[in-house]
This record gives structure tokens, C-alpha cells and sequence, in this order.
């Protein structure tokens, strides 16, 4: 490794470390150096490689709850890209036409047990809104009452679990 060394230039604080950091690229210009913006990665592009590896290594994992709100927060109004303009007709054209060829695949939703205290019979439902279907109810209503655990017998006569994974 004789191509590289490690020099200090200067002790800074940290509110100046991007701006000295300019200077001495402006000033060296340093052959390795991929970037040419302190602090800014505009422009460059990852090789598939790196993609690749990239992608491997966040296979599998997940925001924090806490991070995915904060996602959410700083992309409404106007800090979301589409904010104030409209798909053009022919993009809508479009987007219709791709629906109609798209293959979806059904996830299936939450199994939803259902025991009725009067017969004493359990049925298992599939997805919420069949299970809200057969009780001749609202979906949102089911949800709400598992979100706040409610045990009370719903119409006084079912006891409704909803199974998460």
C-alpha cells in the first residue's frame, strides 16, 4: 500500500469540516477521490456489483416503526414529488392498460375466528372483510376492536379474534 498515505491538513471544528473539506478538493484534486462534492454523492452511479451486495445485505431487514413514520412525515404535501401536478390523459391511458395485463397475487388476509356463544361454534374466516361480511358489520369496526383489545362479546353474542402473524 505504498500509493496511499494518511496526512492531517487541518483541525477543524465540525460545523467547518464539509466547507475545508471543498477547499482541499478544489485545492489537490485528488485522483482516488470518487466523489467531487464534499458531503454530496450527486453523480455517481454504483456498479451492479455493488448493487448486487447492496441488495443482499438488506434482504430481510425492516425500518423501525419510528423510522418508517419519520419516512412518512417528510414525503406529505409538498415535500412529496408529485405534489400539485396530474398524470397526463395518456399516462392514465396507460396505467389502465398495464392494470388490465398485471398479475396479481392475492396475499390473503388475516384469518379472523368467530365464536358464537349462542351455538357454540367456531367459524375461521380468511380476511377481515369476510369475517365483517358474515356479521353483517364494517370492517374498521372489527379492526378498531382488536387494536383496542376489546374482550366484550361483539353483539353480545360473538367473540371475534383476529390472528396476526
Amino acid at each position: 500500500m505504498t500509493n496511499f498515505s494518511l496526512i492531517i491538513l487541518e483541525i477543524t471544528d465540525t460545523a467547518d469540516v464539509l466547507t475545508r473539506e471543498q477547499f482541499f478538493l478544489n485545492k489537490f484534486t485528488p485522483e482516488y477521490n470518487i466523489l467531487k462534492e464534499a458531503g454530496n454523492s450527486k453523480g455517481y452511479k454504483h456498479s451492479e456489483k455493488s448493487k448486487a451486495q447492496i441488495k443482499k445485505e438488506r434482504l430481510g431487514k425492516k425500518h423501525t416503526i419510528d423510522v418508517r413514520l419519520k419516512m412518512s412525515s417528510t414525503r406529505r404535501g409538498v415535500n412529496n414529488n408529485f405534489f400539485g401536478k396530474k398524470h397526463s390523459e395518456d399516462t392514465i391511458l396507460t396505467l389502465k392498460e398495464y392494470a388490465k395485463i398485471r398479475k396479481t397475487v392475492s396475499k390473503g388476509g388475516l384469518s379472523v375466528e368467530v365464536f358464537d356463544t349462542f351455538t357454540n361454534t367456531k367459524q375461521v374466516y380468511n380476511s377481515i372483510r369476510e369475517a365483517a361480511k358474515s356479521l353483517a358489520t364494517n370492517m374498521s369496526t372489527l379492526v378498531s376492536r382488536d387494536k383496542r383489545g376489546t374482550t366484550k362479546l361483539y353483539k353480545n353474542r360473538y367473540n371475534i379474534t383476529i390472528n396476526r402473524p
